[in-house]
């Protein structure tokens, strides 16, 4: 059980003067014997990491030539996250005249040697270097990232050695992977604890900032995020098939009379789109497949002559840069995207440039305000980008291109060149044509004047 207050410095009095209901729930069963195998599905910024590092720092502080083990999704993320950030396990860790201990920071593990027990932290991503590591308890956190024979393989068979050695797994849903048919399991299993927090029941955040939260993100990242649902990957996709095919139906986007080429030089064998977009409309496009930067600017160039349009936005990364340069010799209007650059209208919700090109480019699709992309290795693409809260910040990000590459087996280049140019349409002046009315065919006694029309 939890000590009362002024009763021990172990688990620390900051940790036992906090704990919210559910978090004494479990650690009354635990105490009880009631959860040797526990699952905590808990929201974000319930507090299950420092439920679980305070366990094991009591346990640790328990028992004599014990081996506890806290296993986080990689290896860095456990070092940054739980061993240098000072509000975690240094935070909890009783103090030394209390309770003696030392830490190897080469090795990432803290010894209490009057009792000759250790505390280790290791992650998950590789899970051949566990082998071998005896543990009489161990914490997985964030579960749904990890490799799922981190447990079947490695410790399951640990644990099993003795019915006192336990396991615990916490963590926010991550779509329905290998945790969420784990937990299906695990609730119909007796022998485990079980607990679903969300964070319109718990309490732990403000009324006012949920509803913030409800208005600005995306209703599937919500509910997975703040109300622990395992929300499938459609849900998860930025631009999903459905809200492409109801652009079927309209048949004039925002005439501001814009155009804009877009374009995304390649990278190895990657294919090299450019666009020629009017008022979000995709009118020509080319496809290339070498790295001249020379090249491929004349190419641009050329598509901009036979379009009367002298605004380009590429993709300035890599040969990218090249790229720009050749069209700003051709005194080409250029905008310079770089994806990892800061957001410029809203950085304190999105990652980056590019989450911010993505989720405005979304709100247009949602509002009926772009026109459908016929073609389907496009709109495969399109559908085949997902977003995720970034860790730590808790910022919208797109997800890797090297995980999107390895969901549609290709680079999403066309993808993002179009995403570019719709996003790249806003910073664009509308084209203005003079006509004059006072030709020489015109008939006499009609008063005419110049008049501007767009075209």
């Amino acid at each position: 059980m939890i000590l009362p207050k002024g009763q021990s410095a172990i688990p620390r009095l900051e940790f036992v003067n906090t704990v919210h209901r559910e978090q004494f729930r479990f650690l009354k069963a635990f105490d009880q014997g009631l959860a040797r195998f526990s699952m905590l599905v808990w929201h974000r910024r319930a507090r299950k990491t420092s439920l679980l590092l305070n366990l094991l720092i009591r346990q640790s502080t328990s028992h004599f030539n014990h081996v506890y083990t806290y296993v986080a999704p990689t290896y860095k993320q456990g070092k940054k996250i739980i061993w240098r950030d000072p509000n975690m396990l240094f935070k909890w860790l009783p103090d030394k005249d209390v309770e003696p201990w030392e830490k190897n920071e080469s090795e990432l593990f803290v010894r209490f040697p009057r009792l000759n027990t250790y505390l280790h932290i290791v992650g998950a991503d590789d899970p051949d270097s566990l082998r071998g590591q005896n543990s009489n308890g161990v914490g997985f956190d964030e579960w749904s990232m990890m490799k799922q024979n981190v447990w079947t393989e490695i410790f399951r068979p640990i644990i099993a050695e003795d019915p006192k050695r336990w396991s615990s797994f916490i963590f926010t849903p991550k779509g329905q992977n290998f945790s969420y048919t784990m937990w299906q399991w695990a609730l119909e299993n007796p022998e485990w604890y079980t607990s679903l927090l969300d964070a319109e029941t718990s309490g732990l955040i403000p009324k006012a900032e949920l509803e913030l939260a409800r208005q600005e993100m995306p209703r599937s990242l919500y509910d997975q995020e703040f109300m622990c649902k395992f929300v499938t990957e459609e849900e998860l996709t930025l631009i999903t098939s459905a809200m492409l095919d109801k652009l079927r139906d309209v048949e004039k986007a925002i005439a501001d009379n814009k155009c804009i080429i877009a374009c995304d030089p390649a990278l190895g064998g990657d294919e090299c789109p450019a666009y020629v977009i009017k008022n979000t409309e995709i009118i020509d496009q080319r496809y290339m497949n070498h790295r001249d930067t020379v090249k491929i600017g004349a190419e641009l160039d050329m598509l901009g002559h036979d379009y009367d349009c002298n605004d380009f936005i590429v993709d300035s990364i890599g040969i990218g840069e090249g790229v720009c340069g050749e069209l700003t010799r051709r005194n080409r209007n250029v905008q310079k995207f770089v994806s990892s650059e800061k957001a410029w209208i809203r950085p304190e919700r999105y990652k980056n440039r590019k989450a911010e090109a993505w989720w405005y480019v979304r709100e247009l699709v949602k509002n009926y305000d772009v026109l459908y992309p016929n073609d389907v290795e496009l709109r495969r693409q399109i559908c085949g980008v997902k977003f995720k809260l970034s860790d730590g910040s808790g910022k919208l990000q797109i997800e890797p291109k090297l995980k999107t590459k390895q969901t549609l087996g290709c680079s999403p280049d066309r993808a993002d060149t179009w995403v570019m140019g719709i996003y790249g349409l806003q910073y664009v002046e509308p084209k203005v044509k003079k006509i004059d009315a006072y030709k020489e065919d015109r008939e006499p006694g009609i008063e005419t004047n110049i008049l501007e029309m767009s075209i």
